[in-house]
């Protein structure tokens, strides 16, 4: 297996840097892999800059390290502080995320509590203010919130700030706030027996989103449920009709009764509390 060592240039227009160089080497199975990606920051790393109405002052003497390593075939995972954040599966796409990192984290007025989940436009996005940092790729991925959100945890965490809970950051995702509306009762779950298969709401229930079935709520009514034995939470969107057992109150998606530990009991007493959008 040869190695051979190359020099390429990466435009990221009009975000934070006009250029990126890699130092590019080793070959897996006939075609080019590079294990490991330098970058250089090639304009204004000793002035402020100012991007998509924000503005940086020089970097501060203490560094957050980034590195961005091929981890497989068309996978490259980019490192903050030795730790994972993210995985892309185009080595531009990888670098213009790692460059916009490796300038903003060393930015003097960087604070990792800022890095937030939202969503724009049907686009996932980990936010630092009014910056993009990454985006969720929506091809092959099933539920894009819990991508997000494990995104955004990975890199606060790397960068010191406390993680968000998964309801946190659908709150903030999903700009909801809690009503005085809520009720008590039993909840199941359903998955790959009705996966693929139309919902009430016309659409084509997915099991690893995070989506209910109720007798009568409005199809997109958003409900925060609790299982009342532990404590776990997630919110929901109601898009189906059902359940149609006893006096069962509500039908988690198979992801929703993984995230409140319903899974393996299969019925379980919760509450749900209506959510509405912030004004």
């Amino acid at each position: 297996m040869n190695t051979f060592a190359a020099m390429w240039v990466v435009s990221i227009g009009s975000t934070f840097f006009s250029a990126l160089y890699f130092n590019l080497n080793k070959t897996i199975a006939g075609s080019p892999s590079y294990q490991s990606v330098k970058y250089i920051d090639q304009s204004a790393v000793n002035n402020s800059v100012q991007s998509k109405g924000l503005t940086f002052a020089p970097k501060r003497s203490q560094f957050h390290t980034i590195s961005l390593q091929a981890t497989g075939a068309n996978h490259w995972t980019i490192f903050v502080n030795q730790k994972p954040i993210l995985t892309l599966s185009h080595i531009a796409d990888a670098a213009t995320v790692a460059a916009r990192l490796e300038f903003l984290l060393n930015s003097s007025s960087f604070d990792p509590n800022k890095i937030l989940p939202v969503i724009w436009n049907g686009s996932y996005i980990g936010q630092y203010d009014l910056a993009t940092l990454f985006t969720v790729p929506m091809v092959g991925i099933a539920n894009p919130e819990l991508n997000l959100t494990q995104w955004v945890n990975n890199l606060r965490q790397a960068t010191g700030a406390k993680p968000l809970t998964l309801v946190e950051a659908q709150q903030q995702m999903l700009q909801l706030t809690a009503t005085d509306h809520s009720v008590q009762g039993e909840a199941s779950w359903y998955g790959w027996d009705f996966h693929g298969l139309p919902t009430a709401s016309g659409e084509t229930f997915e099991q690893k989103g995070f989506t209910a079935a109720h007798p009568s709520l409005p199809l997109d009514t958003y409900l925060k449920v609790t299982n009342l034995r532990n404590g776990k939470s997630v919110i929901v969107r109601v898009n189906d009709r059902g359940p149609y057992v006893g006096d069962r109150i509500l039908d988690l998606s198979h992801a929703a009764a993984i995230e409140i530990d319903s899974e393996q009991v299969g019925v379980v007493e919760i509450s749900a509390t209506v959510m509405q959008t912030r004004s």
